[in-house]
């Protein structure tokens, strides 16, 4: 047989079958005595489903079943009329939909007899996140059950063990830091081995009651639980194996404490109501946790500083647009001017001067700080940090803007470039990048570490450093090329460097790796689509993601407004 190809196959006969989704996404090709069948970016083969070519009754399996390509061997058949069945699904996992295409050799042609697609909700075979299969409850090399929280709850029941939930994403660099890091260590797995440990990805559907159960908004979040699902600690944020250890420790039964038993002890002691400002804050719930700061009757210097993070955070969330409004800014004002030597107000002062540069504030009874006089400030408090490495670390030993360790200096050097931008000062920018640029150079940075290595390359795009920063995408792409992460990252780069024609197909290639995140990269696809001219192809992957339930969360609603913004520019 001659090599040909066939597309559209389910348009022809669409009238007379049932039609779905996936009826025009299938495309055949003969070559020899093979039949190949390829399908559409966005959709795959399910290779787990009942896949055959069948004559007369008698099914024959396929010699490749793979996502993207099946094949058969005619020869065995013997004849040139046969039954082609398969199924095929999106890869957003919304669809799942069999085929069945009857064909016939003739004249060293394909010719399509008939095509049936049965749509999704007339299939015996659900799509892959409808159908939980049956895992295995085997802990990963670090000791944790992945995202099997209720094998945990009964190991936990059975055992009579308290539980450590690890609400994490394989995309952020405080997560995989932990992995690599922490809880590889020998002293954190001594500290941890009463317990029982699962990991919970965030992003994935099966994770969400649990994600807004526990209030886990800001990631790596890491719960003590009891065995019947009462949170009793809460820790945030990316911790050496060393002091998680320590931490982990020197929790005592005083310690573990219920939310509704801490309410009820807070009317007398005032560890109770420091254990609830923090946690609520901890759990982003920073309106319950001022109500719980301003009880404390003499709070400590970490506990203020804390307090006044909350403040000014939850202000930052409000975003109040009105411009005579300084409640934002004298918020601001005051925290800086109870902690100048903290890191936090490090990064108070280079927010507080966007917001005076955006909103063009002025106050016509005093003389307002101009953005020019925070810049100045931050620079002459980060050169003594930097000159002092007492004072450097001292900064960040309370601080509650995450942790840097053994990130420091670079972080504190990248604060520096961000508040070097409101100066006008092009030498002071170029030698400021240069001393980032060596700092980072002087690491021993690899894959293996990917977490310490995406902090790292995030400092690298501060200082201009492109070749570099695209060189260690690729690297991490080529150690992991079955995840989205790393193409999805590169693709953004690519496209924040207006690279589209290079960015398309990472784009493509994370949308199809990370169903969990496919809404999140079809947003990115067709931003790169668009920009490229391609504005039926946008149109198409802008219809998909809004036409996905993740379009209707509430954490994705910025992402869905973008979307459907872009809609209305296509359609024009």
């Amino acid at each position: 047989m001659k090599s040909l190809f066939i597309a559209g196959l389910g348009l022809l006969w669409c009238a007379q079958s049932f039609c779905g989704i996936s009826d025009d996404k299938v495309h055949i090709r003969a070559q020899g005595s093979m039949i190949y069948c390829d399908v559409d970016f966005g959709f795959h083969f399910n290779t787990k489903a009942p896949t055959s070519l069948e004559v007369n009754g008698k099914k024959y399996q396929p010699t490749i079943k793979e996502e993207k390509s099946i094949a058969f061997n005619t020869s065995a058949p013997g004849t040139d009329v046969f039954r082609l069945h398969f199924y095929v699904c999106d890869d957003a996992l919304t669809i799942c939909e069999p085929h069945d295409l009857d064909l016939r050799v003739y004249d060293n042609r394909i010719m399509q007899i008939a095509s049936y697609v049965t749509p999704t909700e007339k299939s015996d075979i659900k799509p892959a996140n409808a159908v939980k299969p049956q895992t295995a409850i085997v802990p990963n090399e670090n000791g944790f059950l992945e995202n099997q929280f209720d094998a945990a709850i009964a190991i936990a029941k059975k055992d009579n063990k308290l539980l450590l939930v690890d609400f994490r994403a394989p995309w952020c660099p405080a997560c995989l830091r932990l992995e690599t890091e922490t809880f590889n260590q020998k002293s954190f797995k001594t500290a941890t081995n009463n317990f029982v440990k699962v990991s919970i990805n965030v992003d994935l559907a099966e994770n969400k009651t649990l994600v807004d159960r526990y209030s886990a908004k800001s990631i790596p979040t890491m719960l003590i639980l009891s065995s019947d699902q009462t949170e009793l600690y809460r820790s945030l944020d990316f911790k050496t194996a060393q002091l998680f250890a320590k931490e982990i420790s020197k929790l005592r039964k005083s310690d573990l404490v219920s939310d509704q038993d801490l309410v009820k002890l807070a009317e007398h002691d005032q560890k109770a109501v420091w254990i609830l400002a923090k946690r609520n804050s901890d759990a982003m719930k920073f309106k319950d946790a001022l109500l719980w700061f301003h009880q404390l009757k003499s709070p400590t210097a970490q506990q203020r500083l804390m307090s006044a993070a909350a403040e000014v955070t939850l202000l930052g969330e409000l975003d109040t647009s009105n411009p005579n409004d300084k409640t934002k800014i004298e918020t601001y004002q005051n925290a800086i001017k109870d902690f100048p030597e903290s890191f936090d107000s490090i990064v108070w002062r280079n927010e507080l001067a966007q917001i005076i540069a955006e909103k063009n504030v002025k106050d016509a009874n005093s003389a307002m700080t101009s953005p020019q006089d925070l810049a100045n400030q931050n620079i002459q408090k980060i050169n003594h940090m930097i000159s002092q490495k007492t004072a450097m670390m001292k900064a960040f030993d309370n601080s509650f803007q995450g942790d840097f360790s053994g990130f420091e200096k670079a972080e504190l050097l990248n604060q520096k470039i961000e508040a070097l931008k409101f100066l006008n000062d092009a030498k002071a920018m170029t030698m400021t990048k240069t001393e980032l640029s060596k700092n980072i150079h002087d690491r021993s940075l690899s894959t293996e570490k990917a977490g310490e290595l995406l902090l790292a390359i995030a400092y690298l795009k501060a200082c201009d450093q492109k070749t570099e920063v695209l060189d260690w995408y690729q690297k991490l792409i080529a150690k992991n090329p079955d995840s989205f992460v790393y193409y999805a990252k590169l693709a953004n780069y690519e496209n924040e460097l207006k690279e589209y024609d290079k960015a398309l197909a990472p784009a493509e290639k994370a949308v199809v790796l990370g169903p969990e995140l496919a809404f999140r990269n079809l947003k990115l696809l067709a931003q790169i689509q668009k920009a490229l001219s391609k504005n039926q192809d946008a149109m198409k992957t802008v219809n998909r993601a809004l036409s996905m339930p993740d379009a209707k969360f509430e954490k994705n609603k910025k992402y869905a407004d973008a979307l459907t913004e872009m809609q209305k520019t296509l359609n024009k």
